[in-house]
């Protein structure tokens, strides 16, 4: 399914979720234990990964599986925030060395009326 077919609650219920992990671990890591939270997480992960990245998804599952059978998924769930933080380094750090930098194409990429990279931009 692609991300246009989405439901239109999809991508704000993402978001929302996203967010409210902080909130969402301090509350039901108690309840539930870590195992399952980092499941969701991982689930979540996948779900949101473009069809052409899906071989990331079975890499993270199997990480995580090795993280929850060697008893450290609680480790898992408070480190996801720090290995998500340091996934966008490398990413930013790689487009550095090959320009254009991944933070001037990414909002270029979602609106269709900027001007192209590298122009002027008009009554600066």
């Amino acid at each position: 399914m692609s991300r246009s077919r989405l439901p239109s609650f999809a991508t704000p219920l993402a978001v929302a979720g996203l967010l409210a992990w902080p909130l969402l671990v301090l509350v039901l890591l108690p309840r539930l234990g870590a195992a399952p939270l980092l499941g969701l997480v991982a689930l979540l992960a996948a779900w949101r990964l473009p069809a052409a990245h899906r071989r990331w998804a079975l890499a993270l599952c199997l990480a995580i599986l090795a993280v929850i059978a060697l008893g450290r998924a609680e480790l898992g769930v408070r480190a996801w925030p720090v290995a998500v933080n340091a996934v966008l380094l490398g990413v930013f750090a790689t487009s550095l060395r090959r320009p254009p930098a991944w933070s001037s194409v990414s909002p270029v990429a979602r609106s269709p009326t900027s001007p192209p990279p590298g122009s002027a931009i008009p009554g600066a």
